[in-house]
C-alpha cells in the first residue's frame, strides 16, 4: 500500500488571545520593526503512513486540537490568507529528535488508530501586513529559528 501524507494545522481561534503570537509581536518592536505587522500562528503535524483521511481527521479532532480554543484544518490553512503577506514554515531538520511527533504516534496507538508510521511537527507563522522577504527572513532568523536544528521555508502569499 502506498504512503499517504496528511497535514493537520491547528491555530487559536481568532477571538481568543494567542499569547505566543503576541510575544512575537512584542519582540518585533524590540527588533526595530516599525511597520504595522501582526502575527498569527498555527502548529502543523505531517502524518505519514497507510492511514486514511477519516483516521487523519479523527486524530486532528481528538488528539491534536482543543475544539473550544482552537481551529483545526486538514490539508489547508486554518487562517484566512486574504491579509497574509508571508508564511514562515518552521520544522525540524532531518535527524533531529521530534518529541512531539513521538507523542502523537503514541497517542494514535492509544486511540486505536492504525497505520500512522511517522509524524513531523512544526509551526507556521503568518505575517499580516506589508513586509519584504528580507525583513521576514531577519525576523525569523532573530526570533523563530535556530539554524542548527530548524528548517525555514518562506512562502509569499
Amino acid at each position: 500500500m502506498s504512503e499517504n501524507v496528511f497535514t493537520v494545522l491547528v491555530a487559536m481561534r481568532p477571538e481568543l488571545l494567542d499569547a505566543e503570537a503576541r510575544q512575537i509581536e512584542e519582540e518585533l518592536r524590540d527588533l526595530g520593526i516599525d511597520r504595522p505587522l501582526s502575527v498569527r500562528l498555527a502548529h502543523w503535524y505531517r502524518l505519514y503512513g497507510s492511514l486514511n483521511r477519516q483516521a487523519a481527521e479523527r486524530l486532528a479532532r481528538e488528539l491534536l486540537s482543543d475544539p473550544i480554543a482552537q481551529e483545526v484544518a486538514l490539508d489547508r490553512d486554518p487562517i484566512p490568507l486574504d491579509r497574509v503577506a508571508w508564511i514562515a514554515e518552521i520544522g525540524l531538520k532531518p535527524g533531529v529528535t521530534d518529541p512531539v511527533g513521538e507523542s502523537v504516534l503514541k497517542g494514535a496507538r492509544d486511540l486505536g488508530v492504525q497505520g500512522l508510521e511517522r509524524v513531523e511537527t512544526g509551526r507556521r507563522v503568518y505575517f499580516l501586513g506589508e513586509a519584504d522577504q528580507e525583513t521576514i527572513a531577519r525576523i525569523c532568523n532573530a526570533l523563530l529559528v535556530n539554524e542548527v536544528v530548524h528548517t525555514l521555508r518562506l512562502i509569499p502569499v
